[in-house]
């Protein structure tokens, strides 16, 4: 990307990408092709996201850049994506907080800040590079501090491993957590999180972090998934 208007909104779409973490772009071709391994599926109850926008204002993930720096209009934007797929694996003990297990992706080229040059410029070298990394990762380790809230609604903090731009960090995500039953759409999970992410972090640097690019970009992630895989 090149520095700049451009510049700026590849990198916060960067951001959004954080949420999330990077494999290889075989495994996530389209929402149907991310499968749960055996050894995982034995850990107990297997959800696989449902594919596409939630709902009518929602998206899977928004990114919002707000620079300190910078009173320009086209320098604060919100960006989104609807192209995660993954599963969860929830305890066997039929707890639906209690997540054990799971994966999350997102492809770096789906990531759109609303302008198509910034969204170009999002996949080259100088920032998410799509070709050497083309999809990002969140992959979930266990949750912890569950607390029951309301009617099959809990709160709790997600503990995984990002990978982006070809680096691994460890992140514990606060979420909310809520299941349901929904018939022949399988039981329903939804995952709620509002987080912020550093993209010197994972090794994405560049002279306008921090003055057109804020160094923290806030996540908001809204993820829906349902023991009955899409077909």
């Amino acid at each position: 990307m090149q520095v700049g208007r451009t510049h700026f909104g590849a990198f916060a779409a960067i951001i959004a990408a954080t949420a999330i973490a990077t494999t290889s772009a075989a495994g996530v071709a389209n929402a149907q092709s991310v499968n749960i391994p055996a050894e995982v599926a034995a850990k107990g109850i297997g959800y696989y996201v449902v594919p596409g926008k939630p709902g009518a204002n929602i998206d899977q993930t928004r990114f919002t850049n707000r620079p300190t720096k910078s009173k320009k209009k086209i320098d604060s934007f919100t960006g989104f994506t609807n192209s995660i797929t993954g599963y969860a694996v929830v305890d066997s003990s039929g707890e639906p907080a209690n997540l054990v297990a799971g994966e999350f992706h997102l492809p770096v080229k789906s990531l759109d800040t609303g302008v198509k040059g910034r969204n170009k410029h999002l996949t080259q070298r100088l920032w998410l590079n799509a070709k050497k990394f083309p999809v990002i990762l969140f992959k979930i380790k266990s949750t912890r501090n569950i607390t029951l809230t309301g009617d099959n609604t809990y709160k709790a903090e997600l503990v995984g491993d990002i990978t982006m731009h070809g680096v691994t960090k460890e992140m514990v995500l606060p979420v909310e957590i809520a299941a349901l039953t929904a018939g022949d759409k399988g039981d329903l999970l939804r995952i709620r999180a509002n987080y912020a992410v550093t993209l010197s972090d994972f090794g994405v640097k560049n002279g306008i972090i921090g003055k057109k690019v804020a160094k923290n970009i806030m996540l908001e992630q809204y993820i829906v998934l349902s023991t009955k895989k899409a077909s």
